[in-house]
C-alpha cells in the first residue's frame, strides 16, 4: 500500500511539472511562432495540461460538494463563453481553447484543498524557469556576446514579422537570438531572449519565477535569486529591471528591524539606491536604444481604444487581431513587423469588450477578497 502511494505521489509530481511546462509553453514562446510547429502547438499544449489535470483528479477525494460546484461553475463558464460566441462568432478554434484553459484552472482551484497545491504548482514553474536562466545565460554571454559558440542554424517564425516572418539564430533549438537593442555600437547588444520571442516576454516570465522564488518558497535559495536577477537584467528590458530593483526593495524592508530611526534610515537609503539605479537604467535604455519601441507602445493604446469604441460591449470577438490592424495607422498597418500588439488590458477590451472585461476585473477581486 505504501509503495502504490509512492508511486502515485511521483506520478503526480511529474505530471506537476508537464503542467508547468506546459504552462511555460503557452507563453510567447518562439515554439508557439515557429510556422513549423505553431498551428499544432496550442493543442499540444491544451493536451498536456488536460492529461495533466486528469492524473491529478484520479488521486483525489473529491467530496460532494466539490462535485456540485464543479458542475455549476462548468455550466456557468460554458454559457458565458458560448452567449458571447453567439453574439460574436469568430474563429471557434480560439474561442475553445480559451474557453478550456479557462475551465482547466477553474477545476484546479475547485478541487484543491486549501492553496498549497498551487503554490507547489508556481513552485515548479520557477524551477523550470531557473533552468531556462541557466541555459539561456550560458549561450547569451558565450554565444551571442562573445561569439565563442556559434549558432546551429536558423528559424523561422511569424511574432512581428508578416506572412513571410523573420529568421532568428538558434542555439541547438535551446536558446534563440531574438532581439538587439541600438546599444554600445552599431552591431547593437543582443538580448537574452532565452526560448521566447521577445525580450519583454523573456523578462516576464524571470520576474515571475523571482516573485515566486522571493515570497512562495520556504526558504530563499540567494542563488536563484542571483541568477534570476542575472536573467532579468541581460534581457535589457527597463520595465523588467525597474522592476526586479522594486522586488528586492520590498523583500529587504520587510525584514528591516530595530530601532525606528534605524529602520527609517535603512529605508530611506534603499529607496534612493533603487530610484538611482531605476533612473539610469532607464536613460541608459530609452535615450540610447530605438524609439520605435516606445513609440509603438504609446500607439497600442490608441488602436487598442480605437478598436474597443467600435464595439464596446461584446467586442470583436475572440482572436480577433485583425479588428486591430483596421485602426492602426497606414505607416505602421502596411509594415508587418510593426504589428505586433503588447497592451494585454486593451486586447480583452477589443476583442471581448466589457462582457469579458468584467470576467477578468471579477477574478481580481475575488483574490483580493481572498487573501
Amino acid at each position: 500500500m505504501e509503495k502504490v502511494s509512492t508511486i502515485n505521489v511521483t506520478l503526480n509530481n511529474f505530471m506537476g511539472y508537464v503542467f508547468a511546462f506546459a504552462i511555460v509553453l503557452d507563453f510567447n514562446t518562439v515554439w508557439k511562432s515557429d510556422f513549423s510547429v505553431s498551428k499544432q502547438l496550442p493543442y499540444v499544449i491544451l493536451g498536456l495540461m488536460l492529461i495533466s489535470l486528469y492524473v491529478y483528479l484520479l488521486g483525489k477525494n473529491i467530496s460532494k460538494k466539490q462535485v456540485i460546484s464543479v458542475v455549476i461553475g462548468t455550466f456557468l463558464i460554458f454559457g458565458y463563453f458560448g452567449l458571447h460566441y453567439l453574439l460574436r462568432p469568430y474563429n471557434i478554434g480560439s474561442v475553445v481553447i480559451f474557453l478550456l484553459h479557462v475551465w482547466i484552472l477553474f477545476m484546479l482551484l475547485t478541487v484543491e484543498n486549501g492553496s498549497q497545491e498551487i503554490v507547489s504548482l508556481l513552485l515548479k514553474y520557477k524551477n523550470i524557469m531557473i533552468v531556462v536562466a541557466i541555459i539561456s545565460l550560458f549561450f547569451w554571454i558565450f554565444g551571442s556576446v562573445l561569439g565563442i559558440i556559434s549558432s546551429t542554424g536558423n528559424i523561422q517564425i511569424g511574432w512581428a514579422g508578416g506572412e513571410n516572418g523573420v529568421s532568428i539564430p538558434s542555439y541547438y533549438g535551446l536558446y534563440y537570438e531574438a532581439q538587439r537593442i541600438n546599444t554600445f555600437g552599431e552591431a547593437g547588444l543582443p538580448r537574452n531572449t532565452a526560448i521566447f520571442t521577445e525580450a519583454p516576454m523573456s523578462s516576464f516570465a524571470f520576474c515571475a519565477a523571482f516573485l515566486i522564488e522571493a515570497y512562495l518558497s520556504k526558504s530563499v535559495n540567494y542563488m536563484t535569486i542571483f541568477v534570476l536577477s542575472l536573467a532579468i537584467i541581460s534581457t535589457v528590458s527597463s520595465t523588467g529591471i525597474v522592476f526586479l530593483l522594486i522586488m528586492i526593495t520590498v523583500k529587504y524592508i520587510r525584514n528591516i528591524s530595530g530601532p525606528f530611526l534605524k529602520q527609517f534610515f535603512l529605508v530611506l537609503g534603499l529607496f534612493g539606491v533603487i530610484f538611482l539605479l531605476g533612473y539610469i537604467s532607464l536613460q541608459l535604455f530609452s535615450e540610447k536604444s530605438d524609439t520605435m519601441s516606445a513609440i509603438l507602445r504609446a500607439d497600442d493604446y490608441l488602436v487598442g481604444f480605437s478598436a474597443w469604441i467600435s464595439q464596446p460591449l461584446f467586442g470583436n470577438g475572440i482572436g480577433n487581431t485583425d479588428a486591430l490592424l483596421a485602426h492602426m495607422d497606414s505607416w505602421r498597418a502596411i509594415d508587418p513587423s510593426l504589428q505586433g500588439f503588447s497592451n494585454g488590458p486593451f486586447l480583452i477590451l477589443s476583442q471581448g469588450g466589457l462582457y469579458f472585461f468584467i470576467f477578468y476585473i471579477y477574478a481580481f477581486f475575488i483574490v483580493l477578497l481572498c487573501h
